[in-house]
Order: structure tokens, then C-alpha cells, then sequence
């Protein structure tokens, strides 16, 4: 397990030391458009974060996940507290038309992101607890109802990706811990009409949906980033144009530092590089599955699950955008993408995963892993 831990502190190292590259690279041009021309902004933002993201890396990853898990329905009162700070007058930072940060002396936080890995904790907490009711109908509906709130909160704000996210995240979970299946396909239908609503009550949202069906119809008005972000992909062709050569970042992909960084990535380094790049993600999501399914008990199971998951699942969107195979959203690439709740949150993720992979260790190698249960999961 320790062989487990050390692959995985490899790869984000990696894929931080791509980002941090990229980052600075790609930032450039934006920067100057902020009044700002100072080429060590984006660096000296980015490299406090990852310092921030290490001290809280290290201190989550020596807190027994037990503790987490026990602990966690008051850590979702305080971020169910968040979220709705940031309709706050005040607090909430209205940005494009969404209010999705808190302003503190100093710093902005995108609650959602912590929201993200605090229903992750207690859903793995609950899901345990309950396993010899948890394939009732009641219990579901209680479960549900607690995360429905967070996604109603979330989604009001507005965003619907990380929305979609949360609930794909929670969704396997689910599956996993033991609820029926018809349970979470009664859900996913009765879901759609709910989503369906808000995409059509949001014109930039079915624009965005359109422009992907037809992005070269859209090319100069929803779907101008995507279509963009083609342009980049194919113009890197298999090796690409060379490190800080494209000419997508000088403008015509804005928050190329961010939302579409693996578009900068193909057009640079071409097909060998976004390759090597989805490598890289794989072979963390194959480590993470590695531990759930090694971890002592069900909890450490669930919660690696949970946190692979959500980090796969953003890696797979943001891919997606960036090839316009999906509708643009905001979501950054995890640890390559600039900015600081995205990446703090996910070292915090990335702490608990390695507490689990070491609280194998603790117990005799014969009470390891997990056996299949009709769909859901068991102890051995």
C-alpha cells in the first residue's frame, strides 16, 4: 500500500509541476487584459495555494477517517452554512451572473467545492451505518432528502455543473454502498424533467447544448470557446506546436488558464500530450479504486470510492468541454487548472484517501477488501 501512496503522490506531482507550467504560460495574455502585465501574478497566486494545499494535505492525512466520518454531519451544517452565506449580501460575490463565492479578508472560497467533499464524508458515514436498512425505501428517501438541499443550493446559484457532478459523485456512492437500483432509476427519471426545466428556463444553457450539436453554427456566439478549443486541439496535430507557442491563449480562448487549459495542452503538445495527460488521470482513478476496494472497513471503502469519483468525473467533463463533446461548463482540470478552492479541496480529498490506504495497514491482511453484494459492497 505504501507503493500505492508513493504512485500517487508521483502523479500529482506531475500533475501540479504541468500546471504550474501551463498556468504561467497560458495566463500570460489574460493578465495583461486585467490592467495587471506582471508575469509572476499567476505563479506566485498558484504556488501559495499548492503551499496551502500540502500543509492541509498533511494534516487531513494524519486524521483517522473514522474521526471524518463521525464528525460529519456537522462539518455539512457548516457547509450548508456556507452555501447559503453566499446569497448574503455582503458576503456573496456576484461574478458572470453568479453568486458562487464568499469574500473573507483577503481570500474568496467557492463553497461548493468544500460542499463537494462534505457530503462525500457523511454520505460514506451514512451509507456504512445503515447497511441493514439501507436498501429500504425510507432510508433512501433520507439520504436523498439531505442531498437534495445541497443541490438545490448549489443549483440556484447558478451551476449546473458542479450540480451534475455532485450528484454523478454521490450517485456512485450510492450504488456502491447497497441502495436499489430502482431506486436510483426512479431518481435519474424523475431528475431529467427537474433538469430539463432548468436548461430551458436558461437560455445560455440550452445555447450551449446546441452549440454542440452544431458548433460550427455557433461558432462566433455559444459555442465560440469550444469551437476555439478545436482549432488549438487540431492545430497541435501528434506532437504539437511546441511549449508556449499557440496561438489559441493570445485571446481567442479567454480563461485559457482555467476552464480550457487542456485545450492549450493539445495545441502545445498535441495528440502525445493530452495522451500522456489522460494517462496520467487514469492511472490515478485505477490507484484510488485500488485502495477502495483494499480499505479496512466500509467507510474507507466508500470514501476512497467517493473521492476518486468526483476527481475522475471533473477530469472526464473538463476533456469533454475541451472537445466539445459535452456543453461548456466552468470546471477546472483537477491540480493542473489555476485556482484555489478547486486544488485545496482536492489535496483535502487526496489526504483522505491516503489515511485510508493507511489504515489498511493497521489491520491483519486477511480483513482487507471487499466482496460484490448483489451491486453494492461488503466486507469480506
Amino acid at each position: 500500500m505504501e507503493r500505492d501512496r508513493l504512485l500517487i503522490l508521483l502523479i500529482i506531482t506531475l500533475l501540479i509541476g504541468i500546471g504550474l507550467i501551463m498556468i504561467v504560460n497560458s495566463g500570460a495574455y489574460q493578465r495583461t487584459l486585467d490592467a495587471d502585465p506582471g508575469s509572476a501574478f499567476f505563479l506566485k497566486r498558484q504556488l501559495a495555494w499548492i503551499c496551502i494545499s500540502v500543509v492541509a494535505l498533511v494534516i487531513v492525512s494524519n486524521i483517522r477517517h473514522e474521526f471524518l466520518t463521525r464528525v460529519s454531519p456537522l462539518l455539512l451544517l457548516g457547509c450548508l452554512g456556507l452555501l447559503a452565506l453566499v446569497f448574503v449580501p455582503g458576503f456573496g460575490v456576484v461574478r458572470n451572473h453568479a453568486r458562487r463565492w464568499i469574500r473573507f479578508p483577503g481570500f474568496e472560497l467557492q463553497p461548493a467545492e468544500v460542499a463537494k467533499y462534505g457530503l462525500i464524508l457523511y454520505f460514506a458515514g451514512a451509507l456504512a451505518s445503515r447497511q441493514r436498512r439501507v436498501a429500504r425505501l425510507s432510508t433512501y428517501i433520507e439520504l436523498v432528502a439531505v442531498l437534495g438541499i445541497f443541490l438545490l443550493l448549489v443549483l440556484v446559484q447558478p451551476d449546473l455543473s458542479t450540480t451534475l457532478l455532485i450528484a454523478g459523485t454521490v450517485g456512485v456512492m450510492f450504488f456502491c454502498g447497497g441502495v436499489r437500483l430502482r431506486y436510483l432509476g426512479a431518481s435519474a427519471l424523475l431528475g431529467l424533467p427537474a433538469l430539463a426545466f432548468t436548461i430551458l428556463r436558461s437560455p445560455y444553457q440550452l445555447q450551449r447544448i446546441r452549440a454542440v450539436l452544431d458548433p460550427i453554427r455557433y461558432r462566433f456566439d455559444a459555442g465560440y470557446q469550444q469551437y476555439q478549443a478545436l482549432i488549438a486541439l487540431g492545430s497541435g496535430g501528434p506532437f504539437g506546436v511546441g511549449l508556449a507557442e499557440s496561438s489559441q491563449k493570445l485571446g481567442f480562448i479567454t480563461y485559457a488558464h482555467n476552464d480550457f487549459i487542456a485545450a492549450i495542452i493539445g495545441e502545445e503538445f498535441g495528440f502525445v500530450g493530452i495522451g500522456a495527460l489522460l494517462l496520467l488521470y487514469i492511472a490515478l482513478v485505477l490507484l484510488g479504486f485500488r485502495i477502495a476496494f483494499r480499505a479496512p472497513d466500509l467507510r474507507g471503502t466508500l470514501l476512497a470510492i467517493g473521492i476518486t469519483s468526483l476527481i475522475g468525473l471533473q477530469a472526464i467533463i473538463h476533456f469533454g468541454v475541451v472537445s466539445a463533446s459535452l456543453p461548456a461548463t466552468g470546471l477546472n482540470l483537477p491540480f493542473v487548472s489555476f485556482g484555489g478552492s478547486n486544488l485545496i479541496m482536492n489535496f483535502v480529498g487526496l489526504g483522505i484517501l491516503l489515511n485510508v490506504s493507511r489504515a489498511t495497514e493497521r489491520v491483519p491482511r486477511h480483513q482487507h477488501g471487499v466482496r460484490i453484494r448483489r451491486h453494492g459492497l461488503a466486507r469480506a
